[in-house]
């Protein structure tokens, strides 16, 4: 079995429609075949208050806990106004986590948006769901890389996903998700079509500044999102 990991309801309710019809809509999932598509909110997770790296009777921020800068940052469930865990985000969560820990489930499939937050955000469930521990011997991760949400292109990217390592450069920042995504179309990873781009003309005119007259104009294929 495959558990795929969205990263919002609305993308996970397209990635299950495009793999096929004869859906089974369970609590926090839905089962097509052999996958088990779930998703997060955005952010299940956030960083923890700065009371958990410096425990004080008193709440507030104070001179003795600030400047605050943890070796490790830890993160937390989203809490609400009241400092407790939002129900919703801590069912979901669970959902997850059991997803993931099934015997039966060979591969976990990062399906974050096609950024770094997105990637960021999937792998941080997933490294949770573990608590914190490498993942159990038999149990592969990869990612499901989505310009766009069209049944094509996912059962396109479906076909040809890689390694979540793969992208390790885009989640420590070492590469701007532009570079990144630059990379992807030069290598033919993506393309123009992918990122919904129309081919298109561009050209370069060079004129003499005194007089206005033309001096060059250079054509060049380009594509163009408008």
């Amino acid at each position: 079995m495959k558990v795929i990991i969205a990263e919002k309801p609305s993308l996970a309710r397209n990635i299950a429609s495009a793999i096929g019809d004869n859906q089974s809509k369970r609590m926090g999932y839905i089962q097509v075949g052999d996958y088990l598509v779930t998703w997060a909110f955005g952010h299940l997770f956030s960083l923890a208050d700065i009371e958990y790296y410096s425990p004080s009777e008193n709440p507030r921020w104070n001179m003795e806990n600030l400047p605050c800068m943890p070796k490790e940052y830890h993160y937390e469930l989203k809490k609400g106004s009241d400092k407790k865990v939002d129900e919703g985000v801590l069912r979901q969560f669970e959902t997850i986590r059991s997803l993931c820990r099934r015997d039966d489930v060979d591969q976990i499939i990062n399906a974050g948006d096609a950024d770094r937050e997105g990637e960021v955000i999937v792998r941080l469930c997933i490294r949770k769901a573990f608590d914190d521990r490498d993942l159990p011997e038999g149990k592969r991760v990869m990612r499901l890389w989505l310009p766009d949400q069209t049944p094509e292109t996912v059962r396109a990217a479906l076909a040809d996903m890689k390694e979540d390592s793969d992208y390790d450069a885009l989640r420590n920042s070492t590469i701007s998700a532009y570079e990144f995504m630059k990379r992807k179309i030069k290598k033919l990873d993506i393309t123009p079509a992918q990122l919904a781009l129309d081919p298109c003309s561009g050209s370069i005119v060079i004129t003499d500044t005194k007089t206005g007259e033309v001096r060059a104009l250079v054509s060049y294929p380009s594509y163009d999102n408008n």
